[in-house]
């Protein structure tokens, strides 16, 4: 006779395939807490209970969760590549874990872990993957300059991102080409401000009399830099920019100079905009998981992410041991250094959070992590997570 347990998750199984997850979730009953939290999310998702089919061993999963038992029930499957897997071990030990990131397993939690860090992992791996943009653009119509060589030219800021932006032009840069781009005041609702870049590709406009598109990579943002951009990025948040008696495409200034660009006092194109605090989403709430691999007394390098930039003020709970409360920080981004990630540096820390921070600091790292680059070689991370952030 079959339980009412077993039926019930049957029953979820059939209606999770309907939905076509692309979560694994493989245990012996031992993982009940991660099944809550998949369900807590709404995330369809497939159970099952003891070795995977071969449909499963078939199937491109995204992300597979598996318990220390069921390590190896991939060894043999080509199709798990591309997937990021979770191992959820019971016993830590240094034989475990390489065993664990030579079997493909990205991420190996050692019980006990902290509820909270073990929900921002499973958050960070189904919603924020390296392929997945989490900030996104915003379309700005706005006009800048910029400068590619030695003359400056009139430009249209197409769209706009933390991290770069596209941009018409009237002539081609070539790829990989140092840009500077000039915002004057109007642009933000700031000051005018100069930013680096790099050009990334350039194409022709759909209509070729609108010149050529440009995409380009902002580079080496001082924390200055960042929050201005921040603010041009929020400016637009509301809309693109109006440009008043403009129809069809944008013109562009015959004359090129090699001045630096004068300050305009032309009236602000849109309203400014405070930028948003509130968490409205599971998808925004993973945009907060900070992933750590190298933590001081002073500060820690943290994986990249689309939402920050330097010059941000941060509120950080870094979840430093498995049992107890994380421990809350003040934290200011002070660098970006792209693939590499963000440099994050603790300020204003209470006696007690320094004492607490000296004392644990030896324990870390709390989960293993697959070494990429030395797959002889085990890393490890810790989890971390963005409380607030305030106005700098």
């Amino acid at each position: 006779m079959v339980s009412a347990t077993r039926t019930a998750r049957n029953e979820d199984k059939v209606s999770a395939e309907h939905s076509h997850p692309k979560i694994l979730l493989l245990h012996d009953d031992e993982l009940e807490d991660i099944r809550t939290l998949l369900r807590e999310f709404s995330i369809p998702f497939v159970e099952r209970s003891g070795d995977p089919t071969e449909v499963d061993r078939h199937t491109e999963w995204e992300l597979i969760i598996s318990s220390q038992k069921r390590l190896n029930a991939f060894e043999d499957s080509e199709t798990i590549q591309n997937a990021r897997r979770i191992a959820i071990i019971d016993n830590d030990s240094r034989m475990l874990r390489p065993n664990a990131s030579s079997q493909g397993v990205d991420f190996v939690v050692p019980r006990p872990v902290h509820s909270a860090a073990l929900r921002l992992l499973i958050l960070h791996c189904v919603y924020c993957g390296p392929e997945r943009r989490r900030q996104g653009r915003v379309s700005a119509g706005a006009k800048i300059q910029v400068r590619a060589g030695l003359l400056w030219r009139d430009a249209l800021l197409a769209d706009l991102s933390l991290q770069g932006a596209r941009l018409v032009c009237d002539k081609p840069v070539k790829p990989g080409a140092k840009v500077k781009l000039f915002f004057p005041s109007e642009t933000g609702n700031t000051k005018c401000f100069n930013l680096s870049a790099r050009s990334l590709r350039t194409s022709v406009a759909t209509d070729s009399s609108q010149g050529h598109i440009v995409a380009v990579e902002f580079q080496e943002l001082s924390p200055a830099q960042g929050q201005l951009l921040r603010k041009v990025f929020e400016t637009f948040k509301n809309g693109p920019a109006r440009l008043e008696g403009a129809q069809g495409h944008v013109p562009f200034s015959p004359a090129a100079s090699n001045r630096e660009p004068e300050e305009r006092t032309e009236r602000r194109a849109a309203p400014r905009v405070e930028y948003e605090k509130h968490v409205v989403t599971v998808n925004d709430e993973a945009t907060r998981v900070m992933l750590c691999r190298d933590i001081s007394m002073g500060g820690m390098r943290v994986n990249p992410n689309d939402t920050l930039v330097p010059g941000d003020e941060l509120l950080v709970a870094v979840y430093i041991r498995s049992r107890a409360e994380p421990l809350v920080v003040n934290a200011r981004v002070t660098r970006d250094d792209g693939d590499a990630g963000l440099v994050l540096e603790f300020h204003d820390l209470s006696k007690d959070s320094a004492d607490y921070l000296k004392k644990m600091v030896n324990l870390l790292p709390i989960l293993g992590v697959k070494n990429v680059s030395n797959p002889g070689q085990e890393g490890g991370l810790t989890l971390s997570e963005i409380v607030a952030r305030r106005a700098s």
